[in-house]
């Protein structure tokens, strides 16, 4: 998944099938990803560019890291 996070990241179009775990976790956060079964050349909106590198960059960030390690320590505290 981490090739498909920097692609997205860098606002490249991403198709994937949509029966998979990454499809459903990627389109939670709000990421446009496309299905397989609709592949077309045409390019992508600079909405959709512009949306899709900023939800990458926030959920995917190393503060996000930080605080999920955070919470997932204090957890295992109790």
């Amino acid at each position: 998944m981490g090739n498909i996070i920097t692609l997205l990241g860098m606002g490249k179009k991403v198709y994937m099938r949509n029966d998979i775990t990454p499809w459903k976790t990627l389109k939670d956060i709000g990421v446009d990803i496309f299905n397989v079964s609709t592949i077309s050349l045409e390019p992508q909106s600079e909405k959709v560019i512009e949306n899709n590198s900023q939800k990458i960059k926030s959920y995917f960030s190393e503060e996000k890291l930080v605080e999920q390690l955070k919470k997932i320590f204090r957890e295992q505290d109790k």
